[in-house]
């Protein structure tokens, strides 16, 4: 019903209709990759969080480890890396290592990179829980989107053609109609 592809906006990834989809059709549903509780107010609980995350990234089979890792991430701006106030993979590991987690060598990258990723396109799955879904997240912004999330399927907002792009909103409705 849709697929997933590259070179979308200058390298990035896309999500696009194979098939016409009406206002209201159901584009696709997904269960979430990572689930963990959610509290933001204190470095300790997004320290807390982080490592909640992390031992989940690390549990996943490989294939899905690298369909995670496929995501776009940004350069650590979430509320995890402004909580966190790292700068460099060593001060991120030295924390999950207070926070009372080992990661091997070999996976220290990856950690890194993961988090960078969950911070990016992790969702509010209930009041108390965040939760990443990677291919909800290939979804690309607008201010003006032709699908929504509804209880972490992807619904059509208005016709989109099969080859359109499916575009939701990252503001919360109350910010787009400002």
């Amino acid at each position: 019903l849709f697929r997933s592809l590259s070179g979308v906006a200058g390298g990035e990834t896309g999500l696009f209709a194979a098939v016409d989809f009406l206002p209201g059709d159901l584009i696709f549903k997904e269960e979430p990759a990572i689930v963990v509780p959610f509290a933001k107010q204190t470095r300790a609980e997004a320290l807390q969080l982080s490592a909640a995350a992390v031992r989940k990234f690390l549990a996943l089979p490989e294939e899905k480890r690298r369909s995670v890792l496929s995501l776009a991430s940004s350069s650590g701006s979430g509320f995890l890396f402004q909580h966190l106030k790292v700068d460099t993979t060593e001060e991120l590991m030295t924390e999950l290592g207070a926070a009372g987690l080992s990661v091997d060598v070999g996976d220290v990258e990856d950690v890194s990179r993961f988090l960078r990723i969950f911070d990016t396109n992790c969702y509010t799955k209930t009041a108390t829980e965040i939760a990443l879904f990677v291919t909800f997240s290939r979804a690309n912004h607008s201010c003006d989107p032709n699908a929504c999330g509804n209880d972490y399927g992807l619904v059509a907002l208005r016709p989109i053609a099969a080859g359109e792009e499916i575009f939701i909103s990252y503001l919360p409705e109350k910010d787009l109609l400002q």
